[in-house]
């Protein structure tokens, strides 16, 4: 615990032993067309860091075997649950893509662009909820076996 505390990159923000970060991005292009302004072309920029601890082969050298084993459960759940926010990530650029296609057509150009910024942000905002709201339903990995037990191993 103390080694991935003091090793963890993320000092200021958080305590987990692993981190999901992911930023969506999105550029557009509107030009008038038949008397209405439409957009032309979306394009978006998804990217997602996923960072987790690293016990390497000689740490774990002289490790007793439950230990070893409690790190292999820990290590395959805590990326599982990571893997989460990056689906989560996933949905949101579908949702925003999906949403901003919907627009249609306005009369005004700026009107419009205005309009995909708000329903991008909107969904984008919707899916950063969900995002915390996983962590707490999952309690942070915890409910799906991302613990580490504190103290010696169970003898």
């Amino acid at each position: 615990h103390a080694s991935m505390e003091q090793a963890r990159p993320w000092k200021d923000k958080a305590t987990f032993a692993g981190m999901t970060d992911w930023r969506l991005d999105w550029h557009y292009q509107v030009e008038p067309s038949e008397g209405a302004c439409r957009c032309v072309s979306f394009t978006t920029t998804l990217t997602i860091t996923t960072t987790l601890p690293r016990w390497t082969a000689a740490d774990a050298a002289g490790a007793p075997a439950e230990v070893r084993e409690a790190w292999d459960r820990f290590i395959q759940a805590l990326g599982e649950h990571e893997y989460g926010h990056a689906r989560l990530a996933l949905a949101a650029l579908a949702d925003v893509h999906h949403k901003v296609k919907g627009l249609g057509s306005d009369p005004d150009c700026r009107a419009l662009g205005r309009r995909i910024d708000e329903t991008a942000q909107r969904a984008l905002t919707e899916h950063r909820q969900r995002d915390r709201d996983y962590d707490q339903r999952t309690r942070h990995g915890a409910n799906q076996g991302a613990v580490i037990p504190r103290g010696p191993p169970p003898r």
